[in-house]
């Protein structure tokens, strides 16, 4: 599927680069910084291999553009990678680390790419694009470490919800439609081991890994079985939108009531990530292995995400199952 905003990203910064090599430094500047916005919107709703990249290329080429400009050491090509790796690593990385390992990296980053900024500036004495390219990438950044900080928070202080959703226990029923307004029942799959899985929203990019990794493995778990049934707090059109999007070959149900999902207990009443835009709550990532009787065996929650986005341990818990 074509990736325009991916594609534009990538051009502009390498445009930039050359404009930057051939004397322009200003001009590959500029390109370079009207490529990163493209690419990290692509980069936080798709994280396929190119949008992982795409805004990074942005930053180390805008850093090379200002290090071209003033002739000097390559200090602000330091300030961006720090800016970038700041904003991109947990995407690049996040099967290991999940949503709550290394929450201190994006703030870390963050401050490191602001002293270094400020740094350059007086070392090389630059004048106001030295002060100027940078921001936008360094916003961004810092919003990121936010984020990041956030989540930590809300996964700690997230209080499980009343809840009939143990191990042990029979998954509770529900109809929802999926992404395509057709009502889909979880009692319609007893005679499959499902894999419920609950996700927080477009919004979050993290989730559209997790969704893609499980795509990746579908056939895999077809093979034991299992039936993939992912749950979101969207509605149907922005549901359509992201299984387009994400290539997903499994059901996305909408929960944009989040019934289900106070139901399963995982779900926090105030204190939202800023990018979900729900006024009654914000979901929480995790997934329930249901065996073919309607039973839950195993739960993956968000404080133990490194289960949740590895089909691996998911598929030694199906092993069990058959």
């Amino acid at each position: 599927m074509n990736r325009p905003l991916t594609i534009l990203s990538i051009l502009l910064s390498l445009g930039g680069a050359a404009a930057a090599l051939l004397g322009y430094p200003l001009i590959g500047a500029g390109c370079a910084l009207a490529g990163f916005l493209p690419g990290l919107k692509e980069a936080m709703s798709v994280t396929l291999a190119p949008q992982k990249i795409a805004p990074l290329l942005a930053d180390l080429v805008l850093g090379f553009s200002l290090d071209r400009l003033h002739g000097g050491p390559p200090l602000f090509i330091a300030v961006m990678l720090c800016s970038g790796l700041g904003q991109s690593l947990r995407i690049l990385i996040f099967p290991r680390i999940g949503y709550t390992g290394m929450t201190w990296y994006e703030p870390l980053m963050f401050v490191a790419a602001l002293s270094l900024y400020v740094g350059a500036n007086l070392v090389t004495g630059l004048g106001w694009a030295g002060w100027a390219f940078p921001v936008l990438p360094l916003f961004m950044q810092g919003f990121a470490a936010m984020g990041a900080l956030m989540d930590r928070k809300d996964f700690a202080n997230g209080k499980k919800q009343s809840t009939k959703a143990e191990e042990g226990t029979v998954a509770p029923d529900f109809c929802l439609n999926d992404h395509e307004g057709k009502p889909t029942r979880l009692s319609d799959f007893r005679d499959k081991n499902v894999l419920l899985m609950f996700v927080r929203g477009d919004w979050c990019p993290s989730c559209h890994i997790m969704l893609r990794t499980f795509e990746k493995n579908r056939h895999k778990f077809a093979e034991k079985n299992v039936t993939l049934l992912a749950v979101g707090p969207d509605n149907v059109d922005v549901n359509r939108e992201m299984v387009k999007k994400l290539e997903l070959e499994y059901r996305l149900l909408a929960d944009d009531k989040q019934e289900v999902i106070r139901t399963y207990g995982i779900y926090i009443q105030e204190g939202p990530n800023p990018m979900a835009k729900y006024e009654i709550g914000s979901p929480l990532p995790a997934s329930f292995l249901i065996d073919k009787s309607g039973v839950v065996r195993c739960i993956s929650r968000a404080d133990r995400a490194a289960d949740f986005v590895n089909p691996g341990r998911i598929f030694e818990a199906v092993a069990s199952l058959n």
